[in-house]
């Protein structure tokens, strides 16, 4: 049962994650809505490790390492994978055996709570991104994002229900 919980966690936790990134893409590509840079993820992860030297950041743009860029992006799905698991423990192995729409979706919706009240202010953005240009949109366009992640741990529960 263990490593059916696991492995049901890790393959649902990755089709959320990857069904959150394809529509932040497309948003992007057709909307030109912005989607996530976890580069900036992993600069904040790495920042406790970083020497300070007193130089002021450059102005323009920030950039991102690719060692940020691997960081971030891993902890997105690791991210997504514990909320895979959070769900999977919350409803049981027998959900995961047979999983329903709604549950899922509501967890990818809860973990907005995460989105907007820890990564938000973290990186600078204030709680639930007050302190952006558009706070709304960055609300509406994170639920949205969170909800389809939700049908992505859906649809990788169906799959891990076939797999393990």
């Amino acid at each position: 049962m263990t490593i059916t919980l696991f492995a049901g966690a890790i393959i649902t936790g990755i089709f959320g994650a990857l069904a959150f990134d394809i529509w932040n893409a497309l948003a992007q590509r057709l909307a030109g809505i912005r989607a996530p840079n976890w580069g900036i993820l992993g600069k904040w992860l790495l920042a406790p490790f970083a020497a300070v030297d007193g130089t002021p950041a450059p102005s323009g743009p920030p950039t991102f390492t690719l060692i940020e860029r691997i960081l971030g992006e891993t902890a997105h799905y690791v991210t997504a994978i514990l909320f895979a698991l959070a769900l999977i423990l919350a409803m049981g192995t027998d959900w995961l055996a047979h999983p329903t729409p709604m549950p899922a979706i509501a967890a990818g919706l809860l973990t907005t709570i995460f989105a907007w009240f820890l990564i938000m202010p973290a990186l600078g953005a204030g709680i639930a991104g007050t302190k952006t240009p558009a706070p709304l949109k960055l609300c509406v366009t994170t639920l949205t994002s969170h909800a389809i992640m939700g049908a992505g741990f859906y649809v990788g529960a169906i799959q891990a229900s076939t797999w393990v």
